[in-house]
């Protein structure tokens, strides 16, 4: 702990010494212990461009399959993330109706694409295909489609970059008695690249399109009749649903927590300005709460009693005998010695190693004076930012329950020069701790 004392004193000599203060830069994230970066704590949560949706797709199935489109779960996965890419960010209400038909007919062809119909049309070709030609030539059919008037165009052709062989069309209507049009598309509105041609039915190749049959032979779709005029609003209805909930979500993590100056309840002094509670953008992931507690720091203050913290979390031998646990001790994200004290975001962490180290060093680390000499002044005040990072781990004993475990700490002090450094704690799974300097 020596030369991590020295390491903060060095760090904040050298940013008031230096000639050429460097810009304030934005510091290290919490070190990986579990195979994937710490996102930055941001609250600053920009609503609604980086809201991140969360479709239920189960109940999205559910949906189709009443409108008589059922799908699997992966392939109405697929439908969601052909409607994202092309909202691209936007509500579904923000686009404008020549968009929203351009997306609606997308969903359309995925669909089609997706039909019972099409599946059954490309099987037939692939066993005539075999049965004309060897395995190997008649083994690949892809299924590329383009928006025509009334319906969905389906060519079914080989995977040839430069020549394509298309050995089957359909047409798929979007509602029953729709006429098969007068002419297909052209090929490349289905993204089918090159110079196409057709296969005839003795098995020869043109170049030319063959002329559309003057009766053309129906092929069932394997889909209810008005499957595929409402299957598209019922997934766009869905993103726009998730996409409601996620804002609202958004909404509630980036509101800060109330504060109260009386002892006891969420601070007890007055230099924290701003706590804040932010999220994962995807949860499941390394950490699952973050506090954000940003003020100056000042003169040490007095603790609040246990009885106050325990209302807020338990200490652990209260929780558990587990003796893997007994090392453990509560954890502020801005503890007294900083010159204030809040309970929000307390959490468990390993007393010896991360706690005094926190609460005797690099919460006492605090502005250097342009005027003094290098010495530390820790009851100067020092704009501080403290991001505490917990993970809730599954505890047994008499109080069974998922708890807060701290898995990082981020201090970030901004010096007189204007010049910010970083410290930063990190607590693996089992316990370990390690800690480093920005500057």
């Amino acid at each position: 702990m020596t030369s991590f004392v020295g390491k903060l004193e060095n760090a904040a000599e050298e940013a008031v010494t230096h000639t050429h203060v460097p810009p304030p830069k934005a510091g290290p994230e919490p070190p990986l212990h579990a195979g994937g970066e710490l996102p930055h704590a941001h609250p600053e949560v920009s609503v609604p461009v980086a809201v991140r949706t969360v479709v239920d797709h189960a109940a999205l199935e559910r949906a189709l399959e009443g409108a008589g489109s059922a799908v699997s779960a992966g392939d109405s996965a697929r439908l969601v993330v052909i409607a994202e890419k092309k909202l691209a960010g936007r509500a579904v209400e923000a686009l404008s109706a020549a968009e929203r038909q351009q997306l609606v007919d997308a969903l359309r062809q995925e669909l089609v694409k997706l039909s019972p119909g099409a599946a059954e049309r490309r099987r037939r070709l692939l066993a005539d295909a075999k049965a004309m030609f060897s395995a190997e030539n008649g083994s690949t059919l892809i299924v590329s489609t383009a928006s025509a008037p009334g319906g969905t165009w389906v060519f079914f052709h080989d995977g040839s970059k430069t020549s394509p062989v298309i050995g089957g069309e359909s047409f798929f209507p979007d509602l029953p008695g729709t006429p098969v049009p007068a002419k297909r598309p052209d090929p490349k509105k289905a993204g089918i690249a090159g110079s196409p041609s057709w296969r005839t039915a003795s098995g020869g190749l043109v170049t030319k399109p063959p002329p559309l049959p003057a009766k053309p032979v129906t092929v069932p779709s394997g889909l209810d009749a008005q499957a595929l005029e409402k299957a598209p609003d019922i997934v766009l209805g869905e993103i726009a649903r998730a996409r409601t909930a996620a804002v609202e979500a958004a909404e509630r993590q980036a509101a800060p927590v109330k504060l109260s100056a009386a002892p006891g309840s969420r601070r007890a002094g007055q230099r924290i300005a701003r706590i804040t509670k932010v999220y994962p953008e995807v949860p499941g992931g390394v950490w699952d709460e973050c506090t954000v507690a940003e003020g100056v720091t000042g003169p040490e203050v007095d603790r609040m009693p246990d009885s106050e913290m325990d209302k807020v979390l338990p200490t652990i031998g209260s929780l558990t005998d587990d003796p893997k646990l007994q090392g453990m001790a509560r954890m502020h994200a801005f503890g007294p010695i900083l010159g204030d004290e809040t309970l929000a975001g307390v959490a468990y962490g390993p007393h010896v190693a991360a706690n005094l180290l926190a609460s005797g060093h690099t919460e006492g680390f605090a502005r250097v004076g342009a005027k003094q000499t290098g010495r530390l002044n820790v009851k100067a005040g020092t704009p501080v930012k403290v991001s505490q990072y917990v993970k809730y781990r599954p505890v047994k004993g008499s109080k069974a329950g998922r708890y807060p475990f701290v898995v990082a700490v981020k201090y970030e002090y901004t010096l007189e020069s204007g010049a910010r450094t970083v410290a930063v704690i990190d607590i693996s799974p089992r316990g370990e701790v390690t800690y480093y300097i920005d500057r």
